[in-house]
C-alpha cells in the first residue's frame, strides 16, 4: 500500500500557477514551471509548461471567488493544459484560478 507522505513521480507537482482571465486578458500572477499562458474565449486560458516536464500531467484547479464556480482542465499536449471556468449554471465566467499539475 502508499503510506501517508509517500512521493512518488506520479504524485509530484511539476506545475503551479496563479492567474487571472477577468477584462478579456490573461494575467499570469504567480507561477513556477509555467512558460506561457493565454486568454482563449471568456471563462477559458492555455497555459503551456516550460520544457522537460514529465509527460503525464494531472492538472487540478480552483476559482479564486467568492461565488459557487466549476472549474474543468484538459490536457491538449504534452505541454498544455486549457482550464475552463463555468457558473452554476454552466455559463463560462472569468476570473482568478488558481491551478497545480502533478505528473511524473
Amino acid at each position: 500500500g502508499v503510506a501517508l507522505g509517500d512521493i512518488y513521480k506520479d504524485t509530484v507537482i511539476v506545475a503551479w500557477a496563479v492567474f487571472d482571465t477577468t477584462g478579456a486578458t490573461f494575467t499570469l500572477n504567480r507561477s513556477s514551471n509555467i512558460s506561457s499562458g493565454a486568454y482563449e474565449d471568456v471563462g477559458q486560458a492555455t497555459l503551456t509548461l516550460v520544457n522537460g516536464v514529465p509527460n503525464y500531467l494531472c492538472p487540478v484547479a480552483t476559482p479564486l471567488s467568492t461565488v459557487n464556480r466549476r472549474v474543468v482542465c484538459d490536457n491538449l499536449a504534452l505541454d498544455k493544459v486549457r482550464v475552463r471556468q463555468f457558473d452554476n449554471a454552466e455559463n463560462p465566467v472569468q476570473g482568478i484560478v488558481c491551478i497545480i499539475i502533478v505528473g511524473g
